[in-house]
């Protein structure tokens, strides 16, 4: 049972992990388009696509294992539920 919580804590810390790193990516991204150059324009909107596929990743996954944790989550405490109603006043968190 302890190494099913495990889990579920690596879990949680990769979506840190994950969030942590976009806010790192996303940090110096400028919202605003200067159109001043045009050379340096191109260059910019090549490197904000990038950055903005790259975001749109970390969005999915930091998705997909949000889900996964909360129902992992809901079937760690069923479990630790129906332990703790089998065993009776004889269990220890």
């Amino acid at each position: 049972m302890f190494l099913l919580t495990v889990i579920w804590i690596l879990l949680i810390l990769a979506v840190a992990v994950l969030v942590i790193m976009k806010k790192r990516i996303a940090g110096p991204d400028d919202e605003t388009l200067h159109v001043s150059h045009v050379s340096e324009l191109n260059q910019n909107i090549s490197a904000k696509k990038h950055s903005a596929e790259l975001l749109d990743r970390f969005d999915r996954w930091t998705l997909g294992l949000s889900i996964s944790i909360i129902a992992y989550g809901v079937l760690l405490l069923a479990r630790y539920l129906y332990v703790a109603w089998q065993q009776g006043p004889n269990f220890n968190w």
